[in-house]
């Protein structure tokens, strides 16, 4: 999930998967781990910071990173197995609305989403 300026959301995404892919000049990205958040009831997304009583969408850096504050805003958990499936319409709704989120933070569409710790765990998204 690491695209654009991203780096202030939570991660929702592991290493096995390359997080970009450039095909014809569009970007497509790819969400790993999605089967971590299968049984939170809430997910907490770091939204912004708030230093010294100012809001910042930006990750601080240097002295500022001390006096940050993390906003959170949270997302309906998953709450059930995800492994299995293998459509984006076998995913339930709150699966569904995470990765629309994750998609809109990152300013690209999610293509491709890990499901599972196997390799053959992931499902593409249409």
């Amino acid at each position: 999930m690491y695209a654009r300026e991203t780096v202030n959301r939570a991660s929702l995404s592991g290493t096995r998967m390359p997080q970009q892919h450039l095909t014809a000049g569009k970007k497509k990205n790819y969400q790993a781990k999605l089967e971590v958040l299968s049984y939170f009831g809430k997910i907490p997304i770091c939204a912004a910071y708030e230093i010294d009583g100012v809001r910042t969408d930006r990750f601080p850096v240097g002295d500022s990173l001390v006096n940050a504050k993390p906003v959170c805003e949270y997302l309906e958990g998953v709450k059930t197995d995800i492994t299995k499936c293998r459509k984006g319409k076998e995913l339930p709704c709150a699966a569904l609305e995470c990765i629309r989120f994750i998609a809109s933070a990152v300013g690209c569409p999610i293509k491709y989403v890990s499901v599972g710790a196997e390799w053959d765990d992931y499902l593409v998204m249409r």
